[in-house]
């Protein structure tokens, strides 16, 4: 650093990179992830974000993955994104790291993850629209006992209400035959909303709490003997 605020820098300007408003050198973050224990090699991509490519040294590994990954985030220093791989590719006529199959690769990943989180995101609309379309029925079924004073009239609201489960009931019997020509009429599994809208459906309303509180209790049971036996 220079007395009036500027700055020397003796090495090659292209491993120069800014992230976060600072300058930072690639060559140095490879040889600081290289000589962690563990890792072979690394070669670093800095773009929207700094992503670490490593080559693993060939198994048993000395300690757990998880902490050579550890290491490896630390000796690269800030947010980075770890790639790690067996090998790194090695260009045929150099000999040297082929970073751009790297970008490749990276690209190619990029892409994956954008499908996936829009396949996610529709999946999760639908969620939401087959809880709209649930959960008023449930809190209707749930609600209309309550009001003693209009016990024909709620048995009568209550009836059409009930008769919505019909098809759901039928999933279920279909669900728990044997693996025949029936069950090929439903292959998904039920969802969640599904068995809420069971459960609500089924039972009375006055049962609905001593049977949530003992369907608790069971899967807190199996949880506890899950764990005491593994």
């Amino acid at each position: 650093l220079l007395p009036g605020g500027g700055m020397i820098y003796c090495g090659r300007a292209d491993s120069l990179a800014k992230r976060g408003g600072v300058f930072v050198d690639l060559e140095a973050i490879e040889e600081a992830v290289s000589a962690v224990p563990g890792v072979a090699a690394a070669a670093v991509l800095q773009g929207d974000e700094t992503d670490v490519f490593l080559a693993l040294e060939p198994p048993p590994y000395r300690e757990p993955l998880c902490r050579i990954l550890d290491r490896a985030r630390r000796a690269a220093g800030g947010t980075c994104r770890l790639h790690p791989r067996s090998e790194l590719p090695m260009h045929p006529a150099t000999f040297k790291m082929d970073r751009r199959r790297l970008r490749a690769q990276l690209d190619g990943a990029r892409d994956r993850e954008a499908q996936h989180r829009a396949m996610l995101n529709n999946v999760q609309r639908k969620m939401l629209l087959g809880y709209c379309s649930v959960c008023p029925v449930s809190l209707l079924l749930l609600l209309l006992p309550g009001f003693a004073f209009l016990d024909p009239l709620a048995a009568l609201a209550a009836l059409p209400a009930r008769l919505l489960y019909l098809p759901y009931l039928w999933a279920v019997i279909l669900y728990a035959m044997p693996p025949t020509m029936e069950k090929s009429l439903w292959r998904s599994p039920l969802a969640v909303h599904e068995l809420e809208m069971l459960a609500v459906g089924v039972l009375p309303a006055s049962c609905l709490g001593p049977a949530m509180a003992l369907t608790c209790a069971l899967l807190l049971w199996l949880r506890e003997r899950a764990i005491a036996s593994s």
